[in-house]
């Protein structure tokens, strides 16, 4: 392998490392918003139980919401946090070895994406189908704000919190497009190295039969 290939692959490998852990992180944000607001349900209508003393108690329906809600937040945490663990050690394997990883490194990280990638191709499907609605809520909150600037420009104009917007609405450009984007270079990029071990494997078992032959 030349060097110029061998830098290739490893900017590319890099690149989906990079992909996969904001994935991960994004699919984490989404997971404590969930959690806070379960958390926030639970907190806000368990005091308010005995505000209604009719036998239908709307709390309650709310502090089961925040249950299920809180659940599936913190349940979505761990998995999420799965998925990051696994990229950050491949990368600290990489970093604690050499500046400059061998081709073998390089392989061998490249067929680890790929085959986590397909023993976990469900739970993945999921994490980049809550990065697609995140990244649509995001744009929708973005634009949202940029209305809202325009409208009230004149209030806001040069307060504190007309800044604090304009930083609130790139943030949400931001990762509205980064959740958005991310979900389809994963999908690119697997498979691409699909093709490539698809080949490789077919390679391998020309050269077998060929040896057996001898």
């Amino acid at each position: 392998m030349g060097s110029h290939m061998k830098n290739n692959l490893q900017k590319q490998l890099n690149k989906e490392m990079l992909n996969f852990l904001g994935l991960a992180i994004i699919n984490l944000i989404f997971s404590a918003i969930i959690l806070a607001v379960g958390i926030m349900f639970i907190v806000n209508h368990f005091y308010r139980l005995n505000e209604y003393s009719t036998l239908i108690n709307p709390s309650i329906g709310f502090i089961v919401m925040g249950i299920i809600f809180s659940v599936i937040g913190f349940w979505w945490i761990l998995k999420s946090s799965y998925v990051m663990d696994f990229i950050t050690d491949i990368q600290w394997e990489i970093y604690w070895t050499k500046i400059l990883p061998s081709e073998e490194q390089i392989t061998s990280s490249i067929i680890k994406l790929v085959a986590y990638y397909r023993e976990n191709t469900d739970k993945i499907k999921k994490m980049m189908f809550i990065s697609r609605v995140g990244g649509i809520i995001f744009i929708i909150q973005s634009i949202y704000y940029i209305i809202d600037l325009l409208i009230y420009a004149n209030i806001y104009h040069l307060s504190e919190f007309y800044y604090i917007r304009i930083l609130a609405t790139i943030i949400m450009i931001f990762w509205g497009i980064l959740s958005l984007y991310i979900p389809h270079f994963i999908i690119n990029s697997a498979s691409i190295w699909d093709e490539r071990l698809k080949k490789s494997q077919e390679a391998e078992d020309t050269i077998r039969t060929l040896m057996e032959r001898v």
